[in-house]
């Protein structure tokens, strides 16, 4: 793949100097040159470039993925062990006001 752009940047930069050459009265490209020119282009084939917009970013996603499923896991595993409440949570609220436990412990049943 690093080739394939280095050789795109090689003929742009090939094509940037002829044409900037040729502005300033340069010397003329003959129609060998250009030829050879064509042909190195059509050698080198279409460029493939992705139209859409989330194409863009498919290598990132795809990368994420594993990152994302295993932070899924051991979040559920985290909840699955601990409890939502915490029993000393509970314990404090019951040792200062004992009122507010009770309705907490209907809430909660």
């Amino acid at each position: 793949m690093k080739s394939s752009k280095w050789d795109d940047i090689k003929v742009k930069q090939a094509l940037k100097a002829v044409y900037n050459a040729k502005e300033n009265n340069g010397p003329e490209v003959s129609e060998q040159f250009e030829a050879q020119v064509m042909r190195r282009v059509r050698a080198l084939g279409p460029i493939y470039f992705s139209p859409d917009y989330f194409s863009l970013f498919e290598q990132y996603f795809w990368r994420l993925v594993p990152v994302t499923a295993a932070l899924i896991i051991v979040l559920v595993a985290w909840t699955i062990q601990f409890d939502f409440t915490s029993e000393f949570d509970l314990a404090t609220i019951f040792m200062n006001n004992p009122i507010s436990f009770d309705l907490i412990q209907q809430l909660l049943i």
